[in-house]
């Protein structure tokens, strides 16, 4: 594990723009109501935590207020297993179900709980949603299903999530909510979809993921939203398929964040609340066309994502709301 400071470097924090992507001079103020752009020299320190188990590659996929990490192992590109890491504890296998394919990584809550997929013994070679703590390792946590996938995890142990095939290409998933209290609770798809898929889920048990949608001759993604006071809510088409476009993240206010393909192909940071509806999230200064992409907020009102900058480099960034304090 290796530890280094990178130095002083400047942050960009996002403008953002409603309707058409827009985006504003770097200095311009923005208007009442809209987010915070700024520029914030931070000294930030990279912990290299390195690539266990013997594999090839890794790669982290969420981190909890504990400093608890859980990623994937990869080889050839693709992953072949999950790991938890803690400062205390170090690489953790995640193990599997029992089956031959590998263990995927969705989400990690306050508590280190884990979810993702991994293929059953003796099932069909498809993935099945799982729960995975320290205490008690790896749960199937749809037994009865034949092919399930786990897209977020909430820090009081709500799970969403999909079964059928996470890929839409592939299937037709039916979106789910799960609870140790109430068990698997199915979420109705509007009358035109074919399929959905839950990516996060907050305490609240409100849910945002991604919808297939018929148009036409061809099928497109829509984000949605679900809550049991409002049921399902088609917030917007968000993309083509084969896409990996909706929202991704949803805080304890409800305000939800994720990627949406313009008609170009190119990708644009999103984030959507029950009141304003959709807003694209924008560098300023960063023509339209260059991709970001948005993939979790906090309950500070904080974005992280990645953006391109004008020469082609992807930047890891975080958008600030108005209001959310200083970095």
């Amino acid at each position: 594990m290796k530890r280094r400071v990178l130095g002083p470097i400047l942050v960009a924090l996002a403008a953002c723009a409603c309707g058409d992507v827009t985006s504003l001079p770097p200095d311009a103020a923005p208007a009442s109501g809209g987010p915070l752009s700024a520029r914030n020299s931070l000294e930030i320190t990279l912990l290299d935590l390195g690539v266990p188990f013997g594999a090839s590659n890794s790669r982290a996929i969420s981190i909890n207020e504990r400093g608890e990490v859980a990623g994937e192992v990869l080889g050839g590109g693709l992953p072949t297993g999950g790991f938890h890491w803690s400062p205390r504890t170090g690489f953790t296998d995640l193990g599997n179900l029992g089956g031959p394919g590998a263990t995927t990584v969705s989400n990690l809550n306050a508590s280190g709980v884990i979810v993702g997929a991994s293929d059953r013994l003796g099932g069909p070679g498809w993935p099945q949603a799982y729960l995975w703590s320290a205490r008690e390792g790896m749960r199937d946590l749809l037994p009865d299903a034949t092919n399930s996938f786990a897209g977020g995890v909430s820090d009081n142990g709500a799970v969403a999530g999909g079964i059928g095939h996470f890929a839409f290409t592939l299937g037709n998933p039916q979106p789910f909510l799960w609870t140790e209290r109430d068990g698997l609770i199915l979420l109705d798809l509007l009358p035109d979809w074919l399929g959905a898929g839950g990516n996060a889920v907050n305490n609240g048990g409100e849910v945002v993921g991604a919808a297939k949608v018929p148009a036409g001759s061809v099928n497109e993604i829509h984000a949605f939203y679900w809550s049991a006071k409002t049921g399902m809510v088609d917030v917007g088409r968000v993309g083509p398929i084969p896409s990996s476009t909706g929202l991704m993240s949803i805080n304890e206010r409800g305000e939800a964040v994720g990627t949406r393909l313009d008609g170009g192909g190119f990708s644009h940071a999103i984030f959507w609340t029950a009141k304003d509806g959709l807003m694209d999230l924008e560098l300023p200064g960063l023509a339209p066309t260059r991709p970001s992409n948005a993939r979790s907020i906090n309950e500070a009102g904080e974005i992280a994502g990645q953006s391109v900058d004008p020469s082609g480099q992807t930047h890891a960034v975080v958008w600030r709301l108005r209001g959310s304090p200083q970095l």
